[in-house]
């Protein structure tokens, strides 16, 4: 095979190369049920398709997790790029666990167990062109709206650029596209101890266990100290439309690559519910996509992490 032609970087271009490194982060995770069926259907739509089943991919459970963070800085560390600056910014990302798996001779096994991000809204355009370029991840620009002054946050919003319905006299408009607020108030407040202790509980409240069984295939997939533990797996699927023929993409693969964490600074279970509501809009039917309810859908559960962390560079697992 031969060489990839060396990227040309221009003047003007903030997507620097990976790795990335988020300090001062906080994410506020909120988990809700959501439907099987519903989630089955966007991998089928992201990777089952794409690839002509020559990978697989299925929802590990049938929860989202909605999640907002801050990012009080984030940067390339890839020399001369770490001298450039930072980039703050909040972000929406609405996201489920999948798994990646192989048939051969009649016989299913598990080759990665990876989290998904279907939906992810940002409201600074630098780490926008990254994660779209880079990772494929399907960043878009948006007003991201919660109050970091306050430990929790009531109410946390988004709105978005979109498309009301679909019809060629519809004017793209900026729009309420969800908001999550508190509908409890309690004066318990819950900090676990340690890191350790912290990614127990994330993996207990997420999994029940270490181990879960994958719907449909009846495969025992064992977490150990794979997920939520310094490392977390992401998928997703990387696309350039072809300039001659718009309905081809010129590349199109599926990516796999890790989020590893560097440092550990908080987390905590949120006690408090919340309640989840979308308006409708044609371009970002999040709620019809994951089998979610379109109006006061109440999470089940939630927990707060405040850590600093790096994406690395990834893989192809599969290439047209």
């Amino acid at each position: 095979m031969s060489k990839p032609p060396k990227y040309a970087y221009l003047n003007g271009n903030p997507v620097y190369p990976p790795d990335y490194l988020g300090t001062n982060t906080k994410f506020f995770n909120f988990v809700f049920q959501a439907d099987y069926k519903s989630l089955e259907g966007v991998c089928d739509s992201w990777f089952n398709t794409p690839s002509n089943g020559e990978v697989h991919y299925q929802p590990l459970l049938d929860k989202v997790i909605v999640t907002f963070a801050n990012y009080e800085s984030e940067k390339s560390i890839c020399p001369p790029y770490d001298q450039h600056g930072y980039v703050p910014y909040k972000e929406l990302i609405i996201s489920f666990f999948v798994a990646r798996t192989n048939k051969f001779l009649g016989i299913t096994t598990i080759q990665s167990v990876c989290a998904f991000v279907p939906y992810i809204f940002l409201d600074n355009m630098i780490p926008t062109l990254i994660g779209r370029e880079v990772y494929g991840l399907p960043k878009i620009p948006a007003w991201i709206d919660f109050d970091m002054s306050q430990d929790l946050p009531p109410i946390f919003s988004a709105d978005v650029m979109t498309l009301k319905t679909f019809s060629p006299n519809t004017a793209a408009q900026r729009q309420h596209l969800l908001s999550l607020k508190k509908v409890t108030n309690t004066s318990e407040h819950n900090r676990w101890e340690d890191e350790k202790q912290a990614f127990a509980e994330i993996k207990k409240l997420l999994f029940g266990n270490d181990e879960i069984i994958l719907p449909g295939v009846n495969l025992l997939v064992e977490f150990g100290e794979f997920i939520f533990e310094r490392k977390a797996p992401f998928a997703s699927l990387k696309q350039i439309r072809s300039i001659e023929d718009t309905s081809s993409a010129s590349y199109q693969a599926i990516v796999e690559y890790d989020c590893q964490m560097k440092k550990f600074s908080g987390a905590g279970l949120i006690k408090e519910d919340y309640e989840i509501s979308f308006t409708e809009n044609a371009l970002f039917p999040i709620y019809s996509d994951l089998g979610l309810a379109l109006q006061g859908q109440k999470s089940l559960f939630g927990f707060w992490l405040n850590w600093d962390f790096s994406f690395l560079t990834g893989k192809e697992v599969w290439k047209a």
